[in-house]
């Protein structure tokens, strides 16, 4: 069964790197919003968004998880 939950500090490192990637990536789009750039600010906060969607990969798949025990 694959992993589910955090069980290593590498886990952990990650999911926070994730996450503060997430943050800058959205204020770096922000400030390219202001600046102009609009295609690499919807660059950005794509990335942004998919980096916060990696940082929560676990609890993603425990959903995800649950609605499959929930269907059989």
């Amino acid at each position: 069964m694959a992993r589910r939950y955090h069980k290593s500090y590498g886990d952990w490192i990650s999911t926070m790197s994730f996450f503060g990637v997430s943050i800058y990536a959205c204020l770096k789009g922000l400030e390219n919003w202001d600046d102009g750039n609009l295609i690499r600010s919807a660059l950005l906060f794509i990335a942004s968004v998919l980096c916060l969607l990696g940082s929560l990969r676990y609890p993603i798949a425990r959903f995800f998880d649950e609605i499959g025990k929930r269907r059989q």
